[in-house]
């Protein structure tokens, strides 16, 4: 779950919950997902013929982002 430093509690809190009532749903979908794997090989949204992933490069800029935004808004409590 991602919160942006201008949502307030009760937004992030709604978020939450309208989540958390979807997660029987989310199960299923998992169900169907690694059957899905198994047939055709793909993985998550990306075809099996056409496996490239974000680069590392990606993730450590992401890192970064997430954990500068943490660090703010830990500064303002």
């Amino acid at each position: 779950m991602w919160a942006a430093a201008d949502e307030t509690r009760h937004e992030i809190v709604g978020r939450y919950r309208r989540t958390w009532e979807l997660a029987e749903t989310g199960r299923q979908a998992g169900d169907a997902d690694i059957l899905r794997e198994q047939l055709d090989g793909s993985v998550g949204t990306i075809p099996a013929r056409a496996k490239s992933q974000p680069s590392p490069a990606f993730w450590d800029a992401r890192r970064s982002e997430i954990e500068r935004i943490a660090k703010a808004a830990s500064a303002t409590e």
